[in-house]
């Protein structure tokens, strides 16, 4: 994962371990924490990202509304997945036009050192 703050001329760099469940106990736990209208977004008929030949919510007209039951949501289950991230390490490296500084956090080995930017 690879984030930047502009203004702060800072650049983190993580590499992380992850898991995905789907259809397991974690999945279960966190469907079961999803809002009634928030579960309308797993609702869709196809993958994010499928082309389409109009402009289109994606779910069927039954769905396009706030009008469906608690029941009907049950079926957004089948596209729901958790995903776990442990992070392992993290880069940071901080900007300047005096000199760049760079730093690597091992957190297995629980290791800081400087790197050279």
């Amino acid at each position: 994962m690879l984030f930047y703050d502009k203004d702060e001329k800072i650049q983190l760099r993580l590499k992380v371990e992850c898991i995905i469940n789907h259809k397991n106990e974690i999945t279960k736990e966190s469907w079961s924490k999803t809002q009634h209208i928030s579960r309308k977004c797993y609702l869709i008929k196809n993958g994010p990202g499928t082309e389409s030949k109009q402009p289109t919510s994606g779910l069927n007209p039954e769905f396009d509304n706030f009008d469906y039951t608690k029941e009907q949501s049950e079926k957004g289950y089948e596209n729901f997945t958790v995903i776990q991230c442990k992070i392992k390490t993290i880069e940071w490296l901080y900007l300047a036009a005096k000199g760049h500084r760079r730093a690597r956090f091992d957190l297995d080995a629980n290791k800081e050192i400087w790197l050279i930017p």
